[in-house]
């Protein structure tokens, strides 16, 4: 499976073998490779690259909008994501909803702690 994004593919791991399973029937969920120290590398180098060529060091109105969006996306997909943690975990599924919920609540904090007035300078 390949898991790891470096400069614009995904790559499998060239580490160790990681099986992934629910804790609470032992079933496999998952078989991945960690990623090397020289993937992790090339991943920081290139994400350092890619995020000088982005707007979010500079714009805070689209670091508002990113928050913003990803806070809903992640309501949106909230039963789902709290689905897959509760497998992933064994915690009891109302648990793992109010961690996501919690988890998109923050997004949104974060987004509001942007002010108004300084967006505007960047339209």
């Amino acid at each position: 499976m390949k898991h790891a994004w470096i400069n614009g593919s995904w790559e499998t791991g060239s580490g160790k073998k990681r099986t992934i399973e629910n804790p609470a029937t032992w079933e496999t969920l998952a078989e991945l490779y960690d990623s090397s120290s020289e993937q992790v590398d090339r991943a920081v180098k290139a994400a350092e690259a890619a995020f000088m060529k982005t707007e979010w060091p500079r714009n805070p109105l689209f670091r508002k909008e990113v928050l913003q969006k990803a806070s809903v996306l992640l309501q949106e997909r909230a039963e789902e994501f709290a689905e897959l943690e509760t497998l992933n975990t064994g915690k009891p599924l109302r648990e793992s909803f109010i961690d996501i919920e919690d988890a998109a609540a923050c997004l949104h904090y974060y987004a509001g702690l942007i002010p108004d007035a300084l967006t505007q300078k960047n339209k």
